[in-house]
């Protein structure tokens, strides 16, 4: 009875967090779903340009806020291209209006909250989430995992070049000093009209539960991530360069491993890498992958981003061979590659796509080429060829 009270004792304050956890999660996204109902306004523009890759003349129909919303047109247009505002809608006239115009866009782009989307533009849209997680179990031998990557590899050695050396803090000046001197700034030139600038007192209340991992050169700290650590996860909250600079070579590699062998000391199973773009082409998701991580959903995702077109001809393909959206699909992440061949693709091509773009925690990657493919279909793990690009066409395969 005794040791039966004890076992309960144990659980019952895990259970109590976990329970708070999922209660204030639910607040959170109860609350944001009100107020996206009761937002009167909801922008809605014609896009108009030269598109980056073929010269072609490109219109896109694009709704959502900016600058938010702004990520997919950035990577089609060279130039800026010229907006023409339609005007305002609430949420519920939304779908209507889309569907009036969207015949005279090459592509069409919704920024939309999550459960407003599914309410009201369900069925005919690709749904990709705003971002996208990446998670890496921690090995028991960090030296060995990276020595078992070649890239990975040649960062350690870049990193031991460089003597680039880890300085753990849990010092609160130097959060100050992490905050203001490296990540706001940082933060801003590396990621432009884009840029979110987390608030200092959520980085401190990060900083409470974990530490900054310095990353020194000599004595001189050129670099620095901040870190939590909560339920045996490491998670990388933050990073920063000295004095908003861009990241001296070889910094961004030591904190990766620097990080993996700090979750490695401190009992950690997991190590959470934060948030990409859906974009199998994403840099920043590209370097992750060179890690090892996987995939996952991002339960804070609060947006996804909503495509539709007519057909597949000229941009909408273009974008999509640039970006490989990452889409969300019946059991999971999925993600969608065009090919550029000027002939009938084979199963070696396939084979050489996945190869480049596959990414651990995707369910499957479905591959398109205009000039249709051969009768060689021995394809690939996890590889689904397209006979049409059709948005209707994805889905159906997808179900």
């Amino acid at each position: 009875m005794i040791r039966d009270r004890a076992a309960w004792l144990d659980v019952t304050p895990r259970l109590a967090s976990q329970v708070a956890a999922a209660l204030r999660h639910g607040l959170r996204v109860g609350v944001h779903f009100v107020l996206a109902l009761l937002t009167p306004w909801f922008p809605v523009y014609w896009l108009r340009g030269i598109a980056r890759e073929s010269g072609r003349p490109t219109t896109l129909l694009v709704a959502g806020k900016e600058p938010w919303v702004n990520y997919l047109p950035e990577g089609l247009f060279s130039g800026e291209p010229t907006r023409e505002s339609i005007g305002s809608v609430s949420i519920w006239a939304l779908p209507g209006l889309l569907r009036r115009l969207r015949s005279g866009a090459d592509l069409t782009i919704a920024r939309v909250d999550r459960l407003s989307g599914r309410l009201f533009l369900r069925g005919e849209y690709l749904r990709l989430p705003e971002w996208v997680g990446a998670v890496l179990q921690v090995p028991d031998d960090p030296v060995a995992y990276v020595r078992h990557n070649r890239k990975r590899n040649d960062d350690l050695r870049l990193v031991r070049r460089n003597r680039l050396v880890p300085v753990v803090s849990h010092d609160a000046a130097d959060f100050d000093e992490f905050y203001d001197r490296m990540y706001v700034p940082y933060t801003k030139l590396r990621h432009a009209g884009l840029a979110h600038v987390g608030s200092r007192a959520a980085h401190r209340r990060y900083f409470r539960h974990g530490g900054i991992i310095w990353i020194e050169r000599e004595g001189e700290r050129v670099g620095g991530m901040l870190f939590v650590i909560s339920h045996r996860t490491f998670h990388f909250a933050a990073m920063g360069a000295a004095e908003g600079a861009r990241l001296p070579q070889g910094v961004l590699a030591a904190a990766y491993i620097y990080a993996i062998d700090h979750a490695r000391r401190h009992g950690c199973t997991l190590i959470d890498y934060g948030g990409s773009r859906p974009s199998l082409q994403d840099g920043v998701l590209r370097y992750k992958r060179k890690w090892g991580i996987t995939l996952q959903h991002r339960y804070r995702n609060r947006f996804d981003h909503l495509l539709y077109w007519e057909h597949a001809k000229g941009p909408v393909a273009e974008l999509l061979s640039l970006v490989s959206p990452i889409f969300r699909g019946p059991d999971g992440l999925s993600a969608l590659h065009v090919l550029d061949l000027p002939r009938p693709a084979t199963a070696e091509d396939a084979a050489m796509a996945r190869g480049s773009l596959w990414t651990d925690g995707l369910q499957r990657l479905y591959l398109f080429n205009a000039a249709g493919w051969s009768d060689d279909r021995a394809l690939p793990v996890g590889v689904t060829v397209l006979d049409s690009l059709a948005v209707g066409a994805l889905k159906a395969a997808a179900a």
